[in-house]
């Protein structure tokens, strides 16, 4: 009995290429007159956007899943400004809380305060005990901090500015409000998501005033009620 042999393999090419609508006929066509067969082809629409609606990889609802990881609790407009230093605006933001809401991934408090589901809450003791830990001094304000942190290298981004905040004692909360009036003042500047360089301020020049011109009777003048005689 003879084995039989294996029949040869025959390779298949699928070609594909983009064209505009009114190229579509002529290259069907073409292709039609070299014998090429099972020709198909999809149809893609592209909507124009304006500038301001832009569009991002992850979604919003995404977005803030990975920012309540490190954050169980927090304030709305924390989850905001987390938004804007990534060019993402509020209203997705506000639209990603009540989606995740919904899902029961987040929890919403009185006062604009959320929390994640899975945290659980601490009953509050009847009588709050008051704290004896005397508050941290720091030599520096937190705006100084910042201002001079920002001077000693050619970015800084707010996750170090956070980190430098926390080793320092600050709340590092505080650190987003005064980027967005350093910002205000011109005295940072964005160059990239949560990104920001210091602006170098110009010296001013202060000119010293002239000496007062000495008395008439120190500078050869006459000296008063003095008489001349002839």
């Amino acid at each position: 009995m003879t084995k039989r042999e294996k029949p040869p393999e025959v390779d298949h090419f699928l070609i594909h290429c983009e064209a505009e609508s009114n190229e579509v006929g002529p290259i069907i066509a073409a292709l039609t007159r070299m014998g090429v067969k099972n020709i198909g082809y999809e149809l893609k629409t592209d909507v124009p956007t304006f500038a301001g609606n832009r569009s991002h990889a992850v979604k919003a609802e995404d977005f803030l899943v990975a920012w309540i990881a490190d954050h169980p609790t927090f304030k709305a407009i924390d989850a905001v400004t987390h938004f804007r230093e990534h060019d993402r605006t509020d209203g997705a933001c506000y639209t990603a809380l009540r989606v995740l809401v919904a899902k029961g991934t987040l929890k919403k408090l009185s006062s604009g305060n959320y929390t994640r589901a899975d945290v659980k809450a601490l009953a509050s003791p009847k009588t709050p005990a008051k704290s004896t830990a005397k508050p941290v001094e720091h030599e520096r304000t937190g705006r100084e901090e910042i201002e001079r942190f920002s001077r000693t290298r050619k970015t800084v981004t707010v996750m170090q500015l956070r980190e430098l905040f926390r080793e320092q004692g600050r709340n590092d909360g505080s650190v987003s409000p005064i980027i967005d009036k350093l910002l205000n003042e011109k005295a940072l500047k964005r160059v990239g998501p949560g990104e920001y360089t210091a602006v170098k301020r110009k010296k001013t020049i202060k000119r010293r005033k002239s000496a007062a011109s000495p008395p008439p009777h120190l500078n050869g003048g006459s000296h008063a009620g003095e008489t001349i005689n002839g």
